[in-house]
């Protein structure tokens, strides 16, 4: 195997996200979005961040090619389209940016009946001023 360690190591921060957080059959954006954070996460976290840094700026030139509504039409299951979780990752960030990743990482752990994300129940539990914001980021 011809792997590259750097690129393990991001992997593996995505990896260990979805065993702890994501049920099984779970594919959903929600989840891809929490798992690209993790890994840029674990990067940094181990003093990688000149491979974080690369990482980022390919995820957001990677999102161009995935729109938000498609994100969010797309009955999403592996292999996973081109473009999908850099989309996902991008939108995180926005989110962080806009309402902050305390009142985020809540949503990695709701979910709904049919065991989904539970993004309808996770912006009823925010201000009425982030739901604006994070309805704009989502286009909703």
């Amino acid at each position: 195997m011809n792997a590259d360690p750097d690129q393990v190591r991001l992997q593996l921060g995505h990896e260990v996200f979805h065993w702890i957080c994501t049920p099984a059959y779970v594919h959903h954006w929600v989840h891809e979005m929490f798992a690209m954070e993790m890994s840029i996460r674990h990067l940094r976290a181990n003093g990688f961040n000149i491979y974080a840094d690369t990482c980022e700026v390919d995820f957001h030139q990677g999102a161009t090619e995935f729109s938000i509504d498609r994100m969010l039409d797309e009955s999403i299951s592996p292999p996973y389209p081109s473009g999908l979780h850099d989309r996902a990752y991008a939108v995180g960030k926005e989110l962080i940016d806009v309402i902050k990743w305390d009142r985020l990482k809540p949503l990695a752990r709701m979910f709904d009946e049919e065991t989904q994300p539970d993004l309808a129940g996770w912006l009823e539990s925010l201000t009425v001023a982030e739901q604006l914001a994070v309805r704009g980021i989502l286009s909703l």
